[in-house]
C-alpha cells in the first residue's frame, strides 16, 4: 500500500510538471501581456488592456518575464498558490505552500518563483515542481533574483529587531550576509548593482558585497522618495516609491513615486499623488501603476483602475478600471 501511494504521488507530480511543460513549449505565441485581477478573477490582456481573457479565479497576479505563465493565490473554493498558462488552461497548485497572501517573484528565468510565505521565504522550480526552503523569518518578503536567476537575495530580521540582507547562491546554496546596517530592506537587482533601502534612505551594492554607496552621494531620500520599486534594464533609471500615509478619514494613501537618475540621484519625474507603482517596463520609459485606497489594515476600499504612466511627462492611461492588482512583462 505505502509503494502504491508513493507510486501515486510521483505520477500526480510528473502530471503537473508536464502540464506546465507543454504550457512552456505552447506559450511561445504569447509575448507581451498584462495580467490582472478583477472581481474576484484573473484576467489576461494585450499590454495595452485589450481583448481581455479570464483565466481562473484568484488574486495577486504576477506573470512570468517570458508571457508563458501566470502564478496567483486563491482562497476559495481551493485555496493555494496556482500556476496557470497565460494562454488558457488548467491551474496547477504548488503544492506544500499555504495560500494566505504570499509575495510572488519570478526570476528572470521564468523557471523559478520565489514565494515569500507566513513560513518562511521559498523558491519553486515550475517545471519540474522541486522546492528549496530558504529561510525561516517573519519577514521574507523583500526579495529579488540576480539578472542571471542564479542568485536570489532577501531581507532577515534579526533577534534584537534589526535586519539586513543576504544572497542565497541557488546552485550550490551557500548563503551569505551582503549588508551590515542594521535595517536593510526592500531591495531591486539590476543589470550590476542592488538598490535597497536602509535608514530612510537609498543605497546601492555590488552584488558580490562591495562598492556600497548612497544614492546622490549623501541625498536624504526617506522623506521625499521612500524606497527603491524598480530599476531600468540599463541600470540607469530607478523607481522610487514615496511613503504610505494615514488620512484623517483612516484610509492610507500613497504620496506617488519618483522617476530617480542613477548615479546623480537627479530626479526625473515625479508621479501624481496616490499613483501606487505596480511594474516598471524593461526600457525604463513607462511605468505601470494603480490608483487605489487601502485602508490602516491593508483591506481595500476603492480601486481606481491600472493605468500607464510615461517618464517623459506624457499623459496617462487608463487601461483597465476597478482594477488594482496587476504586473505584465512589457
Amino acid at each position: 500500500m505505502r509503494r502504491r501511494l508513493i507510486l501515486a504521488v510521483v505520477v500526480a507530480a510528473a502530471l503537473a510538471a508536464s502540464v506546465l511543460a507543454l504550457a512552456l513549449s505552447e506559450g511561445s505565441s504569447i509575448k507581451r501581456s498584462l495580467v490582472y485581477e478583477a472581481g474576484g478573477a484573473i484576467w489576461r490582456a494585450n499590454v495595452d488592456g485589450s481583448r481581455p481573457v479570464r483565466l481562473a479565479s484568484g488574486t495577486n497576479p504576477q506573470i512570468s518575464p517570458d508571457g508563458r505563465l501566470v502564478a496567483s493565490t486563491r482562497v476559495s473554493p481551493a485555496s493555494g498558490i496556482f500556476v496557470i498558462p497565460a494562454g488558457g488552461g488548467k491551474a496547477e497548485v504548488i503544492k506544500g505552500l499555504a495560500a494566505g497572501n504570499p509575495n510572488l517573484v519570478w526570476a528572470p528565468n521564468s523557471r523559478l518563483l520565489a514565494v515569500g510565505a507566513d513560513d518562511g521565504l521559498h523558491v519553486v522550480d515550475v517545471r519540474s515542481g522541486a522546492q528549496k526552503f530558504i529561510a525561516k523569518a517573519s519577514i521574507a518578503y523583500s526579495s529579488v533574483f540576480s539578472p542571471d536567476s542564479r542568485s536570489l537575495v532577501y531581507e532577515l530580521p534579526e533577534r534584537n529587531g534589526s535586519s539586513d540582507l543576504h544572497v542565497v547562491n541557488l546552485e550550490s546554496d551557500k548563503t551569505r550576509r551582503l549588508t551590515r546596517l542594521g535595517d536593510a530592506t526592500l531591495a531591486v537587482w539590476g543589470p550590476k548593482e542592488i538598490a535597497f533601502s536602509s535608514n530612510g534612505e537609498i543605497w546601492l551594492i555590488e552584488g558580490n558585497g562591495k562598492q556600497l554607496r548612497q544614492l546622490g552621494q549623501g541625498l536624504i531620500v526617506g522623506a521625499s522618495y521612500g524606497a527603491p520599486a524598480g530599476l531600468s534594464a540599463d541600470g540607469k533609471l530607478l523607481l522610487a516609491v514615496a511613503p504610505i500615509h494615514q488620512t484623517s478619514m483612516g484610509p492610507t494613501l500613497p504620496d506617488g513615486f519618483k522617476a530617480i537618475a542613477v548615479p546623480s540621484g537627479k530626479v526625473r519625474f515625479s508621479g501624481a499623488k496616490g499613483d501606487l507603482l505596480l511594474r516598471l517596463s524593461r526600457d525604463g520609459q513607462v511605468a505601470l501603476a494603480s490608483n487605489c485606497v487601502y485602508t490602516f489594515f491593508g483591506n481595500r476600499l476603492s480601486s481606481g483602475g491600472v493605468a500607464t504612466i510615461p517618464l517623459d511627462g506624457g499623459r496617462p492611461r487608463m487601461l483597465v478600471r476597478g482594477a488594482c492588482a496587476a504586473s505584465w512583462n512589457r
